[in-house]
């Protein structure tokens, strides 16, 4: 009789609220020119602009991720958004929500 090997248990963090296993996956990270570049096109996209709904400042705004890198956030268009600068109106914190939502 043939055995098979007993099947890994799973962490807590490999599966999602449903209960469903899903594969693990290392967030996408740009470095120096392309992170700059990357940058770069989210202010051009977003004509250097607060997203934040009614500000729409235009000076010293910055691109922000909307999941942050810390969470697993990864640097890309569709996860970034412009935001006002911290000596502004310090949008950074008002915009975020959870599952990616900025509040445009």
């Amino acid at each position: 009789m043939k055995s098979y090997p007993k099947p890994k248990k799973r962490k807590k963090e490999d599966v999602d609220w449903t209960g469903f296993a899903f594969p693990k996956r290392n967030p996408i990270r740009l470095k120096g020119a392309a992170y700059k570049r990357l940058q770069k096109s989210v202010l051009v996209r977003d004509n250097f602009e607060c997203q934040r709904q009614g500000c729409g400042l235009r000076t010293t705004n910055q691109p922000h991720h909307i999941i942050y890198r810390s969470h697993g956030g990864d640097d890309t268009m569709e996860n970034m958004v412009t935001l006002c600068g911290p000596l502004e109106n310090d949008c950074h914190g008002k915009v975020h929500r959870p599952g990616g939502q900025n509040g445009r």
